[in-house]
């Protein structure tokens, strides 16, 4: 089943984006002893892209490379800058790929078999979302990899859509009103998706705090009181269905009653009656559409 996304382009700074992506993997690069280099091409004028969606196809580009690439390794960004194209590169020298499995790579739910080469990262969630979203822009992505153990090259290729700064295009009708001030406690032990989708709720006005685990969401709890939760389900140790009912067991004054929405990588009707069932307000899933989150936040806060 082809997931369609809807994207709603602005004025983007290509550079400026991805730049910005980069400093925001940084910790985990260095965690990991890799070397990160960056050869980015400034464009001359911004593109009519939706930023908070490009940034989730960087963030996911640049998960991958570091979860495959060893200590010591490699990654690569380039932006290069033709006449009538930008092209987004993402290199490394980890684990590579299989030929024979590249052209199915961006399949959703797709998984490698093998430990020995790299799979397309959880449930195969984070290169269909590379794809649809950069196919939603008009645009191609291509992964080469020489072999198993040397790296893989990931390519965007986008038109170019020059932006036209007099004509903004208006905002969604359930994100016009935007976050301005509601307070969210983002629960997701995947540190890039977690970035990802907090840059989104930021862009549209939200005040962000996030936890990678339960035991660490009940302590942000202690602390200050959120507006909402937003929880992965499949969270280490100790999952967001027993997260919640932890939560519902509290008394109304520590949080007990927080409207809350959790995300999973499956879009079944069974699904999302375990969400509800378990004391979520609502069920979506991932990859996350950004928009649908944000209407679906400022229904549970706003009524």
């Amino acid at each position: 089943m082809q997931h369609r996304f809807d994207v709603a382009p602005e004025p983007c700074d290509l550079t400026a984006l991805l730049q910005q992506a980069i400093a925001l993997v940084q910790p985990q690069v260095a965690a990991k002893g890799l070397r990160l280099e960056a050869d980015l091409q400034p464009c001359p004028a911004p593109l009519s892209l939706d930023s908070t969606r490009m940034s989730q196809v960087i963030a996911n580009l640049l998960s991958n490379a570091i979860k495959f690439t060893p200590s010591g390794g490699t990654i690569t960004v380039r932006l290069l800058d033709a006449p009538t194209q930008v092209q987004i590169q993402v290199s490394d020298t980890g684990q590579g790929i299989l030929a024979e499995r590249l052209p199915y790579i961006f399949e959703r739910f797709w998984q490698a078999d093998s430990s020995n080469t790299r799979p397309a990262g959880g449930l195969g969630l984070g290169l269909f979302l590379v794809k649809s979203i950069v196919e939603a822009h008009g645009g191609t992505v291509t992964a080469h990899s020489p072999g198993v153990g040397q790296g893989a090259t990931f390519t965007i290729t986008l038109a170019k859509a020059i932006a036209a700064p007099t004509q903004p295009t208006p905002p969604a009708p359930e994100t016009a009103l935007g976050l301005s001030s509601i307070s969210i406690l983002l629960v997701e032990d995947d540190v890039l998706a977690s970035a990802a989708i907090a840059f989104a709720l930021r862009h549209f006005g939200a005040i962000v705090t996030t936890a990678q685990s339960a035991a660490e969401a009940l302590e942000r709890l202690t602390q200050e009181l959120p507006n909402l939760i937003v929880s992965d389900i499949g969270l280490p140790n100790v999952n967001g269905y027993d997260l919640i009912r932890q939560i519902r067991a509290l008394p109304p004054e520590r949080g007990g009653q927080l409207p809350a929405i959790a995300l999973s990588g499956y879009a079944d009707q069974q699904s999302a009656n375990a969400a509800l069932e378990a004391g979520f307000q609502a069920h979506l899933s991932k990859p996350v559409d950004n928009h649908k989150l944000i209407a679906q936040i400022s229904s549970l806060v706003r009524g």
